[in-house]
């Protein structure tokens, strides 16, 4: 359901159309996603994004759906939806990470963008975030997330090639949801490390 105040300027077939054709793809990662989603548009000042509560998000009217980069607000939000992972002690960086990743590795699956347009990507994400590390923060934001996306696309084809391609980073975080819903970088690593070395 797409909900908004009378009057905005809301578009709501846009978000429900953009969401039923993603949709199958998340939940092929994240099969317990809710059954009923609810996205509630109006001001901007109210944004909480997947943060608002179970099974809803709030999307202020000015964010597009796709970027400019490519990169999906919406589908980012709807990881953090999706996975209810939260971090611990320095660990949103994963968190916001992984949402940033799955915005374009979604697209993709689904259809959205090329192979080519999804490379272009990660390509000004990379240039775009050159100057930063990536490292452990309780708040992870512009660049620091685009390098940390960087990192899961990286992790992801490491965990391919030590896999013959087997698994992927969807285990990955598969085994961090299971495992409940706030994952620590010591967590992180252990199931990277498993996946990688066997």
């Amino acid at each position: 359901s797409v909900a908004n105040p009378l009057g905005s300027n809301s578009r709501a077939n846009d978000v429900l159309t953009f969401v039923r054709w993603t949709l199958p793809s998340l939940v092929e990662i994240f099969p317990d996603f809710p059954q009923r989603l609810l996205i509630v548009s109006g001001s901007q000042d109210m944004w909480r994004g997947g943060l608002s509560g179970r099974g809803s998000l709030y999307l202020h009217p000015t964010r597009p759906l796709v970027s400019g980069n490519r990169t999906s607000p919406m589908l980012h939000e709807l990881v953090h939806i999706a996975s209810r992972l939260h971090g611990t002690a320095g660990a949103d960086w994963i968190v916001e990470g992984l949402a940033e990743y799955y915005s374009l590795e979604l697209l993709l699956r689904s259809g959205g963008i090329s192979q080519r347009r999804y490379n272009e990507s990660f390509d000004t994400l990379e240039q775009w975030s050159a100057d930063v590390q990536c490292a452990a923060t309780d708040r992870s934001q512009g660049k620091q997330t685009a390098r940390a996306a960087l990192v899961m696309r990286a992790l992801d084809t490491e965990i391919r090639a030590a896999s013959k391609g087997k698994a992927s980073l969807d285990a990955l975080v598969q085994k961090l949801v299971s495992n409940g819903r706030s994952v620590s970088n010591a967590d992180f690593r252990a199931a990277a490390m498993k996946l990688t070395k066997g």
